[in-house]
């Protein structure tokens, strides 16, 4: 990564010499976004190789570390749960709501259910004694 910021480098430099022998010394602004445009152009064609090269390692990399994180967090926890001799993380966190009546919690009385309906629209009385905005 080092060798491809010193080319870059070189060639913006490169390009900034180029510039002043041929007369943009005059005007510093110029000169400098002239080099910049004109050696990232370059780059972008002469260092396409190495830059590939460099993307393929970091997302080897970033692959390892997600695969080193999940395999790690995943021993763990098991090896936590059985050391407590509790039952396993993932049937733990579903509750006991979801071990006794399914994961689906279909032994529920509808709370769940009302609680997502806006309250007024909750009622016990028949539709035919609800006014008609609430039917």
């Amino acid at each position: 990564m080092a060798r491809y910021t010193v080319l870059r480098l070189l060639i913006f430099f490169g390009f900034v010499l180029l510039f002043w022998l041929i007369g943009l010394r005059d005007n510093p602004v110029l000169l400098l976004a002239a080099s910049a445009i004109a050696s990232a152009a370059l780059s972008y064609v002469l260092l396409r190789g190495m830059r590939d090269e460099m993307t393929a390692k970091l997302v080897e990399r970033h692959e390892a570390r997600l695969a080193a994180k999940a395999q790690a967090s995943g021993d763990e926890a098991d090896e936590d749960a059985e050391i407590a001799g509790q039952p396993t993380p993932g049937l733990a966190a579903a509750g006991p709501a979801a071990t006794a009546s399914g994961p689906t919690g279909a032994g529920s009385t509808g709370a769940a259910v009302d609680a997502e309906r806006p309250a007024d629209l909750i009622s016990d009385a028949p539709s035919e004694e609800r006014p008609r905005s609430e039917r």
